[in-house]
């Protein structure tokens, strides 16, 4: 009975040990800045053209949420405003958008 109450606190330890060095690694990536985690593998954030948008812009621009932009690229809405994708980066180009906006008026 002492031998099994033995393994089990050794077990405890051994896992107390285990969640301390969790934590301590949270920490450290928690202090990582953000423009470092999202940089390209070439160290740089990737720039669009002077013309072109994100998607948080874009979706301001038009009056939508950035959140419905990436629900109709994943649905690939008919109606949706044109898009580069380059890799994981998506840009709007600002006057594809406005032209995209002045197709949306409906006669009254």
């Amino acid at each position: 009975m002492q031998q099994e109450l033995k393994a089990v606190e050794t077990a405890l330890v051994d896992l107390l040990n285990a969640v301390r060095t969790l934590q301590a690694v949270r920490t450290d990536v928690a202090t990582i800045p953000i423009d470092s985690a999202v940089t390209s593998r070439q160290g740089k954030r990737p720039q669009p053209a002077s013309d072109h948008l994100t998607p948080i812009e874009a979706a301001a621009l038009i009056g939508v949420s950035s959140a419905t932009l990436a629900t109709w690229r994943c649905i690939q809405r008919q109606r949706q405003p044109p898009y580069h994708k380059i890799g994981r980066n998506v840009w709007y180009r600002k006057s594809a958008l406005e032209q995209w906006l002045t197709r949306q008026d409906r006669a009254a």
